[in-house]
């Protein structure tokens, strides 16, 4: 596996300044990256792959310039060299099959990975986050009166939808990353059947205690709204910022109206997916994980990551798991585990938990009981990992609709309502506070024959 850096996308000369790019290559899999650093041709050596400085004497400011970006560049290529490098020598036999499946979408992801949590252990700023320039730029405007208060608050929830988007997509986004693909593909489908009504609202009762809110999704008229203030940011902004270029396009950067239902998968659908074993889907054994962990805790996808990371197995038994009698006093174990409240904030649930919970976590509770845990969880991918491969999995056991993570969250409840659980007792997987937030979650259309029902007497 080779990096380089490179004098624009060609590495050629130009009248015109050039982007200076990042190179992974490996057989016939490449990685290519701007790292929206503009220079001239006379400052780049094009026999070296590096900037150089022999033009810029005499010319001090131009020559501090020119140190800080190769600063920069050279600190981004070597991490990246180490993190390419270190990759190569523990997954060579993925990195095989990706060469032999010309699998250049894995490979891309795995190098974007690795430039992501860079940026982030570093954070060198490149362009704003998208929520950060849209609040100042509200609170700009509000300043100067172009907007009055009560118009603030309308607008001051579209900073709040774009807040909990970022919380459900795992990290934050910046002007120049927020393209048509994002916002087409993650946006809106979360925006319209994941979003929590009241994700991060300061709205209080009259007697000042936080006001309760239920309801999943909204509507088509909100989510332009949400569309038409980020354009309208980019608008204003475009001259100092970057902004990816589809956001002022108004063919791509749209919203489509849709009348498709949420999905829900019955028990089969559900075990075809956990029990999937293609040999073509990579690191599947930790992704079915993944997904279990997702269906059995009753999970949204950030309180598996809110959970599990940074603890031990043998941590999470000793400080979150607990036994106590249940409804019919039988001893059960139940953990203290994160629950994303519609807030935004975080509190916990404690989670009865199935057999198969344990399985996932310490290898089976009689494992646990006897001192014997598993030495780490299984290691924690990118977000989007788990949301593709979930995607790619049901296509291939025929499942059709827009599969997401919020997929198998929704199934587990609607499977315990066929079961004849009582709302109370769902509340406790779902980590809900009304029963309102939960039946928004469960089929209604759904008219199942109870199979204690004895119909032919």
């Amino acid at each position: 596996m080779t990096i380089t850096m490179r004098y624009g996308s060609k590495n050629k000369k130009d009248s015109k300044s050039q982007y200076i790019y990042l190179r992974i290559k490996h057989n016939n899999l490449d990685w290519d990256k701007s790292l929206k650093v503009k220079i001239d041709a006379k400052d780049w050596d094009f026999k070296k792959g590096e900037i150089t400085h022999k033009h810029s004497f005499g010319n001090p400011i131009h020559s501090q310039n020119l140190k800080e970006i190769s600063q920069m560049v050279n600190s981004t290529f070597y991490a990246l060299k180490h993190k390419a490098e270190e990759f190569s020598f523990s997954n060579r036999f993925i990195l095989k099959e990706w060469v032999q499946d010309k699998n250049r979408k894995a490979f891309i992801d795995e190098c974007e990975t690795w430039y992501r949590e860079y940026l982030e252990t570093k954070q060198i700023i490149r362009q704003p986050y998208i929520t950060d320039l849209y609040k100042e730029f509200i609170t700009q405007r509000h300043k100067i009166g172009e907007i009055g208060n009560q118009r603030l608050t309308r607008v001051k929830n579209i900073h709040r939808n774009l807040l909990a988007f970022e919380y459900h997509y795992g990290r934050r986004i910046r002007t120049d990353e927020l393209s048509t693909e994002l916002w087409v593909q993650e946006m809106i489908p979360y925006f319209r059947e994941d979003y929590e009504h009241g994700m991060f609202s300061e709205a209080v009762t009259k007697k000042g205690t936080p006001k309760s809110f239920s309801g999943i999704g909204l509507e088509d008229s909100t989510i332009k709204t949400i569309k038409d203030g980020i354009q309208q940011v980019a608008r204003k902004k475009g001259n100092k910022y970057n902004f990816h270029w589809d956001i002022l396009n108004d063919d791509s950067f749209t919203i489509k109206p849709t009348t498709k239902p949420k999905l829900f998968l019955n028990e089969n659908q559900v075990q075809s997916i956990l029990e999937f074993n293609g040999s073509d889907v990579h690191n599947l054994a930790n992704k079915k994980w993944f997904f279990s962990m997702l269906f059995y805790g009753c999970f949204r996808i950030s309180e598996v990551y809110i959970s599990l990371e940074g603890k031990t197995p043998k941590q999470v038994w000793e400080n979150e798991i607990t036994k106590r009698p249940n409804a019919e006093g039988e001893l059960v174990y139940y953990w203290k585990c994160a629950n994303l409240k519609q807030s935004g904030e975080i509190h916990n649930k404690n989670l009865p938990m199935f057999e198969q919970l344990g399985e996932l976590l310490f290898g089976g509770f009689k494992n646990a009981e006897a001192g014997n845990f598993p030495n780490s969880f299984p290691k924690l991918f990118a977000r989007n990992t788990y949301r593709n491969a979930l995607k790619e999995i049901a296509k291939k056991v025929d499942i059709e609709g827009r599969i997401i993570s919020h997929t198998m969250r929704r199934s587990f409840l609607n499977n315990l309502k066929k079961k004849r659980t009582n709302h109370s007792d769902m509340m406790q997987y779902s980590g809900h506070q009304t029963e309102s937030a939960l039946l928004s979650y469960l089929d209604a259309s759904d008219n199942y024959v109870p199979t204690e029902v004895k119909l032919n007497q």
